[in-house]
C-alpha cells in the first residue's frame, strides 16, 4: 500500500539478523542462569524425554536407597540386641556353673539372680525395634488358623497331597478333595475300599494301600487308579502280594513301598501305564509303622524295633544295612530334611538324628511334650509332630538340636500330617480332615527393584522361644543344673545362628546400597550428559553475539545513514 512503511532490502537484512541474535542471545542466557541446553521439549524433544526416563529412574532408586539404609538401621538394631541377649544368657551360664560348687542356699540365690536376667531378656527382644520393625518378638510369626474341615465318616487314618488333590484315607474309602485358593476343601469324588489304610501319588497314578480279609486272614492289597482332572478315579491295576496287614504306601521316584503290620516291607516298580511288579521284599520282624526316603537310604520306624536303614539298589533289590534302637516303645512315625532324619515314638516324643555314610543314626537331641506322639513331617521352616494334644510345632538348629516352639491345637487327637506349601493338612479323629494356614513367620520384605527383593524372616528370642523361661531356670540340684546349662547352651547357640543368618542379610543390603548409590549417580550423570549446558561455552557463545549485535546495530545505522545520504543529494537543493 502507499501508506505502508518500506524499508529497503539492506535495511530488511540487518533487521533480521538483529532479531536473529537477539534470540540466539535469549537461548545463551537461559542456558546460563539454569546452566541445562535442554529445559523443556522444545529445547530438544528427543533429549528431554531420554533426559526424563533416566531421571526418574534414579528418583526411583533414590526411594529404594532410603528403604535400603533403613532395613540396615533395622538389622543393626536387631543385632545389638542379640548381642545384649547373648551377654546375659553367657552370665546366667556364668551363675549355672558357680551353682555347681555351692551349697543349697548358695545355690537358692544364683538361681533368683539367673531367673532374673531371663526376664530381662524378653525386655530387651521387646526393645529391639527400629522403624516400628521387631525381627525378635513373637508377633512377627503369624498364629496357625484352622481354614476348614471335612468328616466324611469312617476313621480317618492318612492322607496324601499333590499338585491337584487332597487324598483321605480313612478305612472305608478314599476321599478326593480339591484344593481351593482360600485352603477349604470340596470333596469331589470317593473310591471305595476295603480298610483303606494309606495312598500316595506321584502325580501320574494314586497307590491305595488296604486289607481284605479272605477266610478270615488278613491279605494286604495294592490298588492303582487314575486319577482325572475331575476327581473321578479309574482302577488300572491291583496286587496282592501276601499276608499281613497293610500299614503304609510310600513312594521315592523310582519305586513304590509297601508296609504291613507284621509283613515287613514290599518294593514294586510300576511302569508308564501304573502296572505294578514286585521287586523285593524283607521283614525284620514287627510292625513298620512308617517310612521315608531321602534318596541314599530307606528309613523304616518298626514297632518295638527301633528304625531299620536299608540300601536300595539300582534294580530296586533291598539290603538292610542297620537297626537302630529307636525309643523305649513303638516308633510311629519318621521323616527328613535332607540332613537330619526325625523320628517319633509314643511316649518317647521327638528324636533328631545325624545319618552317616553307611546310613546308620545317631540319637542327636529329644523333645516331650505333653500327649503320646503319632507321626512327623515338615517343611523348609518347621517339623511339626502330632500328638494326642495337637500338633507340637519345632525349629531345628544348625547341629541338629531341636527348638520347641508352639502347640497348635486340634479338636481331638491328631494322627497324621502333612505340610503343603502355605497348609498343614491334618487328620483328626473328631473333624476327619482339617487344613490350616502354617503360621509361617511375617516377612521384612526389602525391595531393591521392580523384580528382586529380600525377605528377611523375623525370629524370636524371647525366653520361652529360647527354651529358657524362667521356669527352666533350676539350680537347686546339681542334676537340675547340668539340666539348665544344657538349654542355655541350645540358647546360645541359636542365638548364634540367628545372628549369622542376619550378619548375611546385613552384607546383602550393604551391598546392594552401594550398588544403587552407583546407580542412582550413573542415570542422572548420563541424564545430564543429553541436558546439561557447557557454560565456558557458552559464555563464549554470549560475547560473541554481542559482538555480533553491535555489528548488526552498526549496519542497520549504515543502512540508515546511506539513505539519508541520498535524500540530501536528491533534495538538498531545494
Amino acid at each position: 500500500m502507499i501508506n505502508d512503511i518500506k524499508l529497503t532490502s539492506a535495511m530488511r537484512n540487518s533487521l533480521l539478523n538483529h532479531q536473529q541474535i537477539k534470540d540466539l542471545t535469549a537461548t545463551v542466557e537461559k542456558r546460563l542462569a539454569t546452566g541445562k541446553k535442554v529445559n523443556d521439549i522444545l529445547d530438544g524433544p528427543v533429549e528431554y524425554f531420554k533426559a526424563k526416563g533416566l531421571y526418574d529412574k534414579a528418583d526411583s532408586l533414590l526411594k529404594r536407597k532410603d528403604d535400603i539404609d533403613q532395613a540396615i538401621s533395622t538389622l543393626k538394631a536387631t543385632q545389638h540386641g542379640i548381642v545384649a541377649i547373648e551377654t546375659l544368657v553367657k552370665q546366667a551360664k556364668g551363675l549355672a556353673e558357680e551353682a555347681k560348687t555351692a551349697n543349697g542356699e548358695q545355690r537358692t540365690i544364683l538361681q533368683a539372680q539367673a531367673q532374673k536376667l531371663m526376664e530381662e531378656i524378653t525386655k530387651i527382644a521387646e526393645d529391639s525395634h527400629h522403624n516400628g520393625v521387631n525381627l525378635l518378638v513373637e508377633d512377627n510369626t503369624t498364629t496357625p488358623t484352622l481354614l476348614d474341615s471335612d468328616n466324611p465318616g469312617g476313621t480317618p487314618v492318612r492322607m496324601e497331597v499333590d499338585d491337584r488333590f487332597v487324598y483321605l484315607s480313612n478305612r472305608s474309602n478314599v476321599e478326593i478333595y480339591t484344593q481351593n485358593d482360600d485352603g477349604t476343601l470340596t470333596n469331589v469324588s470317593t473310591i471305595a475300599g476295603n480298610d483303606v489304610q494309606d495312598s500316595w501319588s506321584d502325580g501320574n497314578f494314586l497307590y491305595v494301600a488296604y486289607t481284605t480279609y479272605p477266610a478270615g486272614v488278613a491279605t494286604s492289597n495294592v490298588s492303582v487308579y487314575d486319577v482325572a482332572d475331575d476327581g473321578t478315579a479309574v482302577l488300572v491295576d491291583q496286587i496282592t502280594p501276601g499276608p499281613g496287614e497293610t500299614r503304609r504306601i510310600y513312594g521315592d521316584g523310582d519305586y513304590i513301598y509297601q508296609t504291613g503290620y507284621s509283613s515287613g516291607i514290599y518294593v514294586y516298580d510300576v511302569d508308564g501305564n501304573g502296572q505294578l511288579s514286585l521287586v523285593d521284599t524283607d521283614d525284620q520282624g514287627g510292625s513298620y509303622n512308617d517310612i521315608f526316603s531321602d534318596g541314599n537310604f530307606l528309613y523304616v520306624a518298626a514297632q518295638a524295633g527301633g528304625i531299620h536303614t536299608y540300601d536300595i539298589a539300582e534294580d530296586g533289590t533291598l539290603t538292610h544295612m542297620s537297626t537302630n534302637p529307636g525309643a523305649a516303645d513303638d516308633e510311629t512315625g519318621i521323616w527328613g530334611d535332607g540332613q537330619y532324619i526325625y523320628s517319633v515314638s509314643r511316649t518317647g516324643g521327638i528324636r533328631s538324628h545325624s545319618v552317616d555314610a553307611n546310613g546308620a543314626l545317631t540319637a542327636i537331641d529329644t523333645d516331650k511334650q505333653a500327649g503320646d506322639y503319632s507321626s512327623v513331617r515338615g517343611d523348609d521352616d518347621y517339623v511339626y509332630a502330632t500328638t494326642t494334644n495337637g500338633i507340637e510345632v519345632y525349629e531345628v538348629n544348625n547341629d541338629g538340636t531341636l527348638n520347641y516352639l508352639n502347640n497348635i491345637p486340634t479338636t481331638a487327637n491328631a494322627g497324621y500330617l502333612h505340610p503343603y506349601e502355605d497348609l498343614i493338612y491334618v487328620t483328626d479323629s473328631t473333624d476327619g480332615l482339617t487344613v490350616y494356614d502354617s503360621g509361617k513367620p511375617i516377612e521384612f520384605v526389602v525391595d531393591f527393584s521392580d523384580d528382586t527383593s529380600l525377605s528377611i524372616e523375623g525370629t524370636d528370642v524371647r525366653q520361652e522361644a529360647l527354651g529358657i523361661p524362667k521356669s527352666e531356670i533350676n539350680f537347686l540340684s546339681y542334676q537340675t543344673v547340668d539340666f539348665t546349662i544344657e538349654k542355655l547352651d541350645r540358647a546360645l547357640n541359636k542365638l548364634k545362628t540367628t545372628a549369622a543368618s542376619y550378619a548375611a542379610d546385613f552384607a546383602l543390603l550393604q551391598t546392594r546400597l552401594e550398588l544403587t548409590e552407583d546407580l542412582v549417580n550413573t542415570h542422572e550423570e548420563a541424564g545430564d550428559k543429553l541436558t546439561l549446558a557447557d557454560l565456558e561455552e557458552e559464555s563464549a557463545n554470549r560475547l560473541a553475539l554481542e559482538t555480533r549485535e553491535q555489528l548488526s546495530l552498526f549496519s542497520m545505522t549504515n543502512s540508515h545513514q546511506s539513505i539519508q545520504n541520498l535524500i540530501d543529494i536528491l533534495f538538498g537543493g531545494r
